[in-house]
């Protein structure tokens, strides 16, 4: 989320970003913070890797802020010299806000444009192997429920646990599990696949499961730093439901300091979390359908006629990096690009 704040004493227009939860976990690598620590941690990353210098807010581990203004996933908020908000928007519109500024400000005789900000998110790859595990295809649409980890204060949780069921499952009273674990790049640790295989033991209370004990499955490389993801069957049998997960690896980091074995638990509900966000693969599935749909005259370039009214702030929003109002490949692929391989 973004806040402008309007200085009317002669301090003029100051910009702030707020963090707050991962919308989309395994964006550049980043996922769910579960200390403040390591929001504070994103925060350092993200400035060091964009080479911004607008401050950033962090919200606390509550989403308190975010909540307050009305949970809006990518919002804007203009707030005056009396902490009054007087523009706000469930989505980010750079084009709305210039006028906005222009409004409450006044007009500038040259305005920045976005080519003239030298700030570009770096991608950066790591020595350790990726890409050699297949990824798991869920058969359809899935939500995020509650994973909660059991003491990340006292130790790291260098892999961060992401549970979901497929949709309709609640109302179902059963349907499918997916639980994938995913190395935190935070601590730039890797995979020991010389020392076994990456074990989950389940416990459950008022859910019946098709497996108990899932491992991953044998790996060549002897590290690397892919998901690990699991694909169950489950049935409620009450409400209600959870589940203990006993999480097994032995993690070593990249500079060959350490290699430890790791064993932490996780609270599973069935219920839906609300701030867990979507999987790139399935949201950039989703929304690059939709994208290469509104190219009509197959010209390999999409122009704001050819968006829906409703969807343009979203799509120029993110996409449109030259500001032309138009979206080409090469904006699309560097979007992509945002996500990771």
């Amino acid at each position: 989320m973004e806040t402008v704040y309007l200085d009317y004493a002669g301090q003029g227009v100051k910009f702030y970003y707020i963090y707050k939860s991962v919308q989309h976990p395994e964006v550049n690598g980043f996922v769910h913070a579960f200390t403040l620590d390591e929001r504070l941690r994103h925060i350092a990353e993200l400035k060091r890797r964009s080479g911004s210098s607008i401050p950033w807010l962090c919200d606390n581990m509550e989403n308190g802020l975010q909540q307050a203004l009305g949970g809006p996933p990518n919002g804007e908020f203009i707030v005056d010299p009396q902490g009054k908000i007087i523009r706000q928007r469930f989505w980010s519109d750079p084009h709305k806000l210039r006028q906005d500024l222009s409004e409450l400000v006044g007009p500038v005789d040259k305005p920045t444009q976005v080519a003239d900000i030298d700030v570009r998110f770096r991608v950066e790859t790591r020595a350790i192997a990726s890409g050699i595990v297949p990824r798991l295809e869920l058969p359809g649409k899935f939500q995020p429920i509650l994973a909660l980890p059991g003491d990340a204060e006292s130790q790291p949780y260098f892999a961060k646990l992401r549970a979901e069921i497929s949709q309709g499952a609640l109302a179902k009273r059963g349907g499918k599990l997916y639980l994938g674990l995913f190395l935190d790049p935070l601590y730039q640790v890797h995979w020991n696949n010389q020392a076994g295989r990456v074990r989950i033991q389940l416990e459950s209370e008022g859910a019946v499961l098709s497996q108990e004990t899932l491992e991953s499955p044998l790996v060549g490389e002897p590290a690397d730093i892919d998901p690990r993801e699991f694909l169950i069957d489950f049935e409620l049998k009450s409400r209600p439901a959870h589940l203990q997960a006993r999480v097994s690896y032995v993690a070593c980091d990249d500079a060959n300091t350490f290699c430890i074995p790791i064993e932490q638990t996780y609270t599973i509900r069935f219920q839906r979390d609300a701030e867990g966000g979507s999987r790139p693969n399935a949201f950039l599935n989703e929304m690059f359908a939709d994208v290469e749909s509104l190219d009509r005259n197959g010209d390999g370039t999409i122009t704001a006629d050819e968006i829906p009214v409703g969807q343009r702030t979203l799509f120029l929003g993110q996409l449109d990096k030259d500001d032309n109002g138009l979206i080409d490949s090469t904006e699309i692929l560097e979007f992509r690009q945002m996500f990771g391989p």
